[in-house]
């Protein structure tokens, strides 16, 4: 959100190079490198969504290792099997594709 923001003070400082208010404001939000401020909101934002999908794997990994009575039950009914099965397939790959993506983003 700020990445756009600054690039549209920008363009009004260029549209309106007499206003001084946004000269001033232009000053402050410049950028020389606009396509770091891009990689680092990517960034910040797989990350977030990261960690949202791997907290609602782990409340899922913490009803399989506290519910040990009947294991049966999470694959009972079409809903439980997809959800079940989803959990361990995000297990593997939120491991993996996490270190993946971090070393690519952070490289390039």
């Amino acid at each position: 959100m700020t990445f756009l923001f600054s690039n549209t003070i920008n363009i009004l400082a260029i549209c309106f190079p007499f206003v001084d208010r946004i000269r001033g404001l232009a000053v402050k939000f410049y950028s020389q490198s606009k396509y770091d401020n891009l990689k680092t909101a990517s960034q910040k934002l797989l990350i977030e969504s990261y960690f949202d999908i791997y907290i609602a794997n782990l409340v899922n990994l913490v009803g399989y290792y506290r519910y040990n009575q009947d294991f049966k039950g999470f694959f009972q009914g079409f809903g439980n099997q997809l959800n079940s099965v989803l959990c361990i397939v995000y297990s593997a790959l939120l491991t993996v594709f996490g270190l993946y993506y971090h070393v690519r983003i952070y490289k390039n």
